[in-house]
């Protein structure tokens, strides 16, 4: 009997966890293809500019369409595929999982890949506003936001793969960046 695949969907700003969760996701779940949007991006040069701060603009449609003939090409049972991208399109029939992270955190890891200030706030700002959380809501059901620096998180993000009940946790870093826009004023626009 052929079962039917299961696509996840794991999105959040660039820091919160999405490759080191889905490479230990890749060691523990023997029936698991991951996908990196980033490796079929770079692989398949869907790259077509860059922005003034260096981003890689991509043809969102090209990988849209890369990341479909993909999932329909895998024999595995469950496809983890990892972008903070992909709260910008859709993936048929997938369930989305948007890691979260405090904000001081994400700071430190931010500031330790060398993004610049600006950079840096941007991203504070989309994860304090929930972009990628809000974006996913556009495009999946059921979508699931949970913070991805716990000892749990692989745990729940295995639960969820499996089906299980989970119980949605409502995730407010506002007050968070309020605080920081206090300390540090080169976070105010």
């Amino acid at each position: 009997m052929n079962r039917a695949k299961k696509v996840i969907v794991i999105t959040g700003v660039p820091g919160t966890g999405k490759t080191t969760l889905t490479d230990s996701l890749k060691k523990k779940l023997s029936d698991a293809e991951v996908i990196h949007a980033s490796d079929v991006i770079n692989g398949k040069r869907l790259a077509y500019a860059r922005s003034r701060d260096g981003t890689k603009i991509v043809d969102m449609r090209k990988l849209k369409a890369e990341l479909d003939g993909r999932i329909r090409k895998s024999k595995k049972r469950i496809i983890i595929i990892e972008s903070h991208l992909l709260c910008d399109i859709t993936i048929k029939d997938a369930v989305a999982i948007v890691l979260r992270e405090r904000l001081a955190t994400l700071r430190k890891r931010l500031e330790k890949r060398g993004y610049d200030v600006e950079k840096v706030r941007e991203n504070l700002i989309s994860e304090a506003t929930d972009y990628c959380g809000v974006r996913s809501e556009r495009h999946y059901r059921p979508v699931f936001e949970i913070f991805g620096a716990r000892r749990s998180t692989q745990a729940e993000v295995i639960g969820i793969i499996k089906g299980k009940k989970t119980k949605g946790i409502s995730i407010n870093l506002l007050p968070e960046l309020q605080k920081m826009m206090k300390k540090d004023k080169t976070l105010i626009l």
